[in-house]
Formats: structure tokens, C-alpha cells, sequence
């Protein structure tokens, strides 16, 4: 509930693991998880922004919220990263499916994961969520940098790590 998330951040609570996935629906009288990480401007929110785990239309809501600071992208990844559609069989999961959206799904059509890559996550949201680029960026570098409070990381910047991708204007 929305109360329990402040009483969280009181006690030092700073961010909202994968928000609004799994998460019950925004009320108008209870707020939730999902209005607490959206309402509290001093918490970071992480964002699944693939499109399935969180429609592009809410992931927008919460990148216009967290703004440019408070913004942490994630990509749900698991030991799934990276591969291709189709069927995989693991010793912890009996069947998972990969589907052209890079979502795992087990049999029974529930999310298990991602094999999405960071860089999806910076595209989609500046071309399926409308939001500039600088937001984006630092939602994949800066601001997680920032809160694992990993010195030398997230900045280009004299005596930062030269962790660094070109890229073009299609990712």
C-alpha cells in the first residue's frame, strides 16, 4: 500500500524494484506501489520498458515522473539474455518460450524474464514513449551508477571508466 511505501522511504528505502510490473493498478483512494514510485520524487523507479512487462503508454507516465534523475532502466534479464526466439528447456524451469518480443514465458503464458538487451530499452523509450534522449541515457548510465553509488561509473568524465557504445540513429 501506498502508506507502507512512505513508511519504507522514512526508513530509508530508495527505490521501486521493476514499478508497475506485478504491481496492483493506480486507485484514486489507494494509491499503491505503483503511485507511491510515481508520487515520490526522491525515490529512483526501475522500468521494464519493453513494451509487455509495462505498456509503453505507462512507461511514459513514469519516465515524465521520474524525469531525467530518478529513472533507472532495467531489462528484466535472466539466464535468457541474449538468446534467440524459441523453446528452451533449463534445470530450474521445466519449459520457457521465448517470444519475438524477447519475453520469456513459461507454458502457462506467465512472464518469466527477458533476453532483451539494454539498448532496446534506451530505443524504446525515446521512440515508443516520446522521451528525449538525455532522459533515456542517464536512466541506463548515470542514475544507476548514482545509486549503486559505483564511483568512476556513468559519466563521461576525466578519471571515469571509458565504458562506452557508438551507436546510430536507429540503436
Amino acid at each position: 500500500k501506498y502508506d507502507e511505501c512512505m513508511n519504507a522511504y522514512a526508513d530509508g528505502a530508495e527505490s521501486f524494484t521493476h514499478t508497475f510490473n506485478g504491481m496492483r493498478g493506480v486507485h484514486h483512494r489507494e494509491p499503491g506501489v505503483a503511485g507511491a514510485a510515481l508520487s515520490n520524487d526522491n525515490m529512483y523507479a526501475e522500468l521494464i520498458c519493453d513494451g509487455v512487462h509495462v505498456h509503453f503508454a505507462v512507461a511514459k507516465m513514469v519516465a515524465r515522473c521520474k524525469g531525467k534523475d530518478k529513472l533507472i532502466l532495467v531489462t528484466d534479464a535472466v539466464q535468457i539474455k541474449g538468446f534467440e526466439p524459441g523453446v528452451y528447456h533449463f534445470a530450474n524451469k521445466e519449459w520457457l518460450e521465448i517470444g519475438e518480443d524477447g519475453c520469456g514465458r513459461l507454458k502457462d503464458g506467465t512472464l518469466s524474464g527477458s533476453s532483451n538487451k539494454m539498448i532496446n530499452m534506451v530505443k524504446n523509450l525515446v521512440t515508443k514513449c516520446d522521451i528525449d534522449e538525455v532522459t533515456a541515457i542517464n536512466a541506463a548510465t548515470k542514475n544507476p551508477a548514482t545509486f549503486l553509488e559505483l564511483e568512476g561509473k556513468g559519466l563521461i568524465k576525466e578519471n571515469y571508466d571509458a565504458d562506452i557504445i557508438v551507436i546510430d540513429d536507429n540503436y
